[in-house]
């Protein structure tokens, strides 16, 4: 006998901080429903904090998202620059982290957000190559280790620079280069 299929689970994220087993504490993005804790997102990547009860995250009156550890240092900010009058942050259904203006109605004008920075997962909707108007980059970038989630070795790139070509690189020097997308 045929069943039909039931349509997927829809995946939920959270959004919090995480020890991914280093005694370190990270801002980051995770699937909710998933036995295994798996991170689509980290924050603080480069500079975690020393343990969770120390720090938070909250919106700055300049717009920006910051992590302080728990003397009030900043130990990452999204470095937004423009001026804001009243800022919301939002972890949208896509996974896309986001600072508006709570007055602003179009859901896609967003001031910031971290699909701008992916680390190493390429989600739905998120961008590689570069955009020559704003000067950013999107690439992927390994964790150091599958418990240290800091800048690893090995990042992923596409070069629209000429012929499109993508690259694997390890400490920036090219293993695997494929071009003719």
């Amino acid at each position: 006998m045929n069943r039909p299929l039931s349509p997927p689970a829809k995946f939920f994220f959270e959004l919090g901080f995480f020890d991914p087993g280093n005694s370190k504490w990270y801002l980051g993005i995770w699937y909710k429903k998933i036995p295994v804790k798996t991170v689509v997102w980290v924050a603080n990547k480069d500079n975690p904090l020393s343990n969770s009860s120390s720090g938070t995250f909250k919106i700055s009156d300049r717009g920006n998202i910051v992590v302080v550890d728990g003397v009030g240092s900043v130990l990452w900010s999204s470095k937004k620059t423009q001026e804001v009058v009243n800022p919301v942050v939002q972890l949208l259904d896509s996974r896309n982290l986001v600072v508006r203006e709570t007055s602003e109605i179009d859901p896609e004008k967003h001031l910031w957000q971290s699909f701008d920075y992916p680390t190493d997962t390429l989600l739905p909707d998120m961008k590689m190559g570069s955009n020559f108007d704003s000067g950013f980059d999107w690439n992927l970038t390994s964790w150091k280790s599958s418990e240290d989630p800091s800048t690893g070795d090995y990042s992923f790139k596409l070069d629209v620079h000429g012929f499109s070509e993508i690259f694997l690189l390890k400490n920036q020097e090219p293993k695997y280069r494929k071009w003719r997308l």
